[in-house]
């Protein structure tokens, strides 16, 4: 018993080190990966346009916005950034639940949003709507102001 106890722990020792020096060589080539630059610069351009997920919608979603918070950082006055956050805030439900994305009422289009459109008025001009199946918006939301705090070091 003891020497399989001393032999699994051997192999699991030996095999973390050999993970290590693997994952050591993946992060080296990761870095020196040119491409990555340029999808970075070529993400930077798309957020330099706004806050919506790109050219084919008008809405600004809380995952996306999520995923490059802090690209949109360096690419945008860190106010509109905010208040960009603070809409999901003001278009919070009765219930603590958050709306998947917002559109600006005036580019809304009425057929699209008629009795789905969520409105409080804390946020006059903005229309919320939430999908059914995904269940991330909150979490979403909390970390992009986590994201955004690091990155600003706004705390107000």
């Amino acid at each position: 018993m003891r020497v399989a106890v001393l032999a699994l722990l051997t192999l699991l020792l030996t095999r973390g080190t050999a993970l290590g020096a693997d994952e050591g060589r993946l992060a080296r080539e990761i870095m020196q990966n040119r491409d990555f630059e340029f999808v970075k610069n070529k993400a930077t351009e798309v957020i330099g346009t706004g806050f919506n997920a790109g050219d084919g919608y008008r809405e600004v979603w809380i995952r996306d916005l999520n995923t490059f918070v802090e690209l949109a950082v360096d690419g945008h006055d860190s106010n509109d950034l905010r208040s960009a956050l603070l809409v999901f805030f003001k278009l919070q439900g009765a219930d603590g639940n958050i709306v998947d994305g917002f559109v600006l009422r005036r580019k809304t289009w009425l057929f699209t949003f008629s009795a789905d459109c969520i409105e409080t008025g804390l946020a006059p001009g903005y229309c919320g709507h939430k999908n059914t199946v995904e269940t991330d918006q909150e979490s979403s939301l909390i970390q992009a102001v986590y994201k955004y705090v690091q990155k600003t070091g706004d705390h107000g």
